[in-house]
């Protein structure tokens, strides 16, 4: 049985985001439901809204500049009452921001004063209950509900080119894209195979704070990717509280995860929290001018050797969206 997908979004704003969606939407065997072929009906739009959005399996939301429509009932604006139905009949939600940095939105689109504070904590509130991907065009957009759907939707048979890629050269593609330019790709979602190599540990405070995350409700745990195959990349994942009590993630277990790719230009040294003291003795001698520090208690003489390192410019991370296969 065909599932049904509600796009959910302000109009005049995201109109060729919402065309473009439509038209990439066709690829799956899905059937489409939005405001663009909702028709003449008795009942008012809002009511339209709120039923096509029961009736639907998977709930799209799109979030841009604007706040749109409010009921005056409610005071929310009809794309929130559309997402607080969603989430209340536990439909799949998939949400997409804006990127409020490099986006080009014209200045006509964008929400002021009251309209935006109430924009701001939607999305907010969008961030807190979702991993949310952004997206700076209508072709970003589309790029990241298809590889957000493929868990969820099935591709119509009969596809060619870009879209018999399987998702693990999409994966890789979108990885080292994400490697040549972070800022660029950050909030891009991947399906990766892996494994995990130790004991859930809880995240630092600068993790957390730096990727919008909840400090003191976030776990880490240490990976090893071996689909799709790439040298160099993080070797931790790390899992919302909510995501973490879905998922069961044990020592040496194999699974397959869709992951999002995040980026910070700060250098986060720090990545698992110390919720009690801890101390520790390091050791230094002397020599030529030089500070050497060492582990050991006592240092062999004789010559030294000097190890040159690159510090990294930033911290990339790959944050659980969802658990697709346990193997």
């Amino acid at each position: 049985m065909k599932k049904t997908v509600f796009i959910s979004s302000t109009f005049e704003d995201l109109r060729p985001h919402r065309s473009k969606l439509w038209d990439s939407l066709q690829n799956y065997d899905l059937n489409i439901r939005g405001m663009e072929r909702f028709g003449a009906r008795t009942e008012c739009p809002l009511t339209t809204c709120i039923t096509e959005c029961e009736l639907s399996d998977i709930y799209i939301g799109i979030l841009g500049m604007r706040y749109g429509s409010i009921d005056e009932s409610s005071g929310k604006s009809y794309t929130f009452l559309e997402y607080d139905v969603a989430n209340e009949k536990g439909k799949d939600i998939l949400f997409f921001v804006i990127d409020e940095n490099d986006a080009r939105i014209p200045p006509a689109f964008v929400d002021t004063g009251k309209q935006r504070e109430r924009l701001d904590e939607f999305k907010k509130l969008a961030k807190e209950r979702h991993t949310v991907a952004t997206f700076v065009d209508e072709n970003d957009l589309c790029k990241k509900v298809e590889l957000s759907l493929n868990h969820l939707a099935t591709r119509k048979s009969g596809l060619s080119g870009e879209d018999q890629l399987d998702n693990d050269k999409r994966s890789l593609e979108l990885i080292n894209d994400f490697l040549l330019m972070p800022k660029a790709y950050s909030g891009q979602p991947v399906d990766l195979s892996l494994k995990i190599n130790g004991d859930p540990f809880p995240a630092s405070k600068a993790i957390c704070d730096r990727f919008n995350l909840e400090y003191g409700k976030t776990v880490g745990i240490s990976i090893e990717i071996s689909k799709p195959a790439i040298e160099r990349f993080t070797n931790y994942l790390f899992i919302p509280h909510e995501k973490y009590l879905k998922a069961s993630l044990v020592r040496d277990k194999s699974i397959k995860v869709r992951a999002v790719l995040k980026f910070s230009d700060d250098v986060i040294d720090t990545f698992r929290a110390r919720f009690i003291r801890e101390e520790f003795k390091r050791y230094y001698m002397e020599a030529f001018g030089k500070s050497l520090v060492t582990s050991a208690a006592s240092v062999l003489a004789g010559l030294k050797e000097e190890k040159v390192v690159y510090e990294p410019e930033g911290t990339i991370i790959l944050l659980l969206y969802d658990v697709i296969k346990e193997e």
